[in-house]
């Protein structure tokens, strides 16, 4: 891995795709509207994939310097995805980002300023499944709150705080001092 820090991007967004061609146009429209803009992004693609997805990645690159594409050869799965990733990050943070993934508009904006503002280690917010782009009521709302670590391994046991990647912003040097990696 390179160095992380001055000079480098706030934000690594590590965006695994397998066979992702359907969703490709969608999350990079997504992450071009966003209006945090200090990010790299790397995509890993599968080496099996066979839908045009190896290609959309290449020509994406091609046309956005802040993003490059590794091709993954090995059998790891996603978890390997998401390693390859890791150990090509630069950022100061690092976020896990599917292809089909729909967070809010803002997301990058408020997980950045939560981790900055908390002096935290990992930013979590909550989500819903949805093929719907708004909740319920049609907005989507959360509030900041700041846990200790007992907190939080006990809002996790009780399933108030989500298990999905994407809905995690990490501290790098956090993840990697600590040999944090994905099964």
């Amino acid at each position: 891995m390179s160095s992380i820090g001055q000079g480098h991007p706030a934000v690594s967004i590590v965006l695994c795709i397998n066979n992702g061609h359907a969703h490709f146009r969608g999350i990079t429209g997504y992450l071009e509207r966003q209006p945090f803009k200090d990010y790299e992004l790397l995509f890993v693609v599968t080496d099996t994939s066979d839908d045009g997805s190896k290609e959309d990645a290449a020509n994406y690159c091609f046309e956005h310097p802040e993003a490059s594409y590794i091709i993954q050869y090995d059998r790891s799965y996603l978890g390997g995805a998401k390693n390859i990733g890791l150990e090509n990050s630069h950022g100061r943070y690092v976020w896990f980002l599917d292809v089909d993934d729909n967070p809010s508009d803002d997301f990058l904006s408020v997980m950045v300023d939560s981790l900055e503002s908390s002096e935290s280690q990992v930013a979590v917010c909550n989500f819903i499944y949805s093929k719907e782009e708004k909740g319920p009521d049609g907005e989507r709302k959360g509030s900041d709150i700041v846990l200790t670590g007992r907190q939080a391994m006990h809002a996790r046991s009780l399933n108030l705080i989500p298990v999905a990647s994407w809905s995690m912003l990490y501290d790098l040097r956090t993840v990697m001092d600590n040999g944090i990696r994905f099964p």
